[in-house]
């Protein structure tokens, strides 16, 4: 279970939080290509963000049923509680509002709760490393408690993905047009 966790954790990490970038990218590469790929790109990130919203409960209830019971009720009613509810409803409740169908068409719309998504991963890392510093008394054990991802590897991981869900794109629009004029 904790290569499952592990997988979890670098999806997030990689996919969800530079899927912002990502429509940024597929938004400027809609002037080059037909609206037909942009609307498959963005739906295809609205599903990757969907997705995170699944991974992130199935994350929370493993870390819930698997950490001391110590370590959760502090986390949920401690002094960071707030943070931690907030890192809950943007992680786990946000991506399925983009299953109603007013929201989910909208590209600004996706590329708002994405930006919140991004948002709320630096909640998560906040909650983590805080509230796992606030009851230790030495004086080294805070020091480290600031973000490790650059926002240049962003940038980059972003704009990668917007590749490979354009190229992705494009070969399901491809494939779509090529079975209807079969038919």
């Amino acid at each position: 279970m904790g290569v499952v966790i592990e997988v979890l954790q670098w999806y997030n990490t990689f996919v969800v939080n530079t899927s912002f970038i990502s429509l940024v990218f597929i938004k400027l590469l809609s002037y080059i290509f037909p609206i037909e790929i942009y609307n498959s790109s963005k739906n295809l990130i609205r599903w990757l963000i969907v997705f995170s919203g699944f991974t992130n409960i199935i994350y929370i209830i493993y870390d819930a049923i698997n950490s001391d019971e110590i370590s959760f009720i502090s986390r949920a009613t401690g002094p960071y509680a707030a943070v931690y509810w907030i890192m809950i409803i943007v992680s786990c409740l946000l991506p399925f509002t983009l299953l109603i169908n007013k929201v989910k068409d909208k590209g600004w719309a996706i590329f708002v709760i994405s930006v919140v998504i991004s948002a709320g991963w630096f909640f998560e890392q906040f909650v983590i490393k805080t509230t796992s510093n606030h009851m230790d008394y030495q004086g080294t054990s805070g020091s480290g408690w600031l973000i490790s991802f650059l926002p240049i590897d962003i940038l980059i991981n972003g704009v990668v993905q917007g590749v490979l869900i354009t190229g992705t794109s494009i070969i399901i629009v491809k494939y779509r047009n090529a079975t209807i004029n079969k038919a």
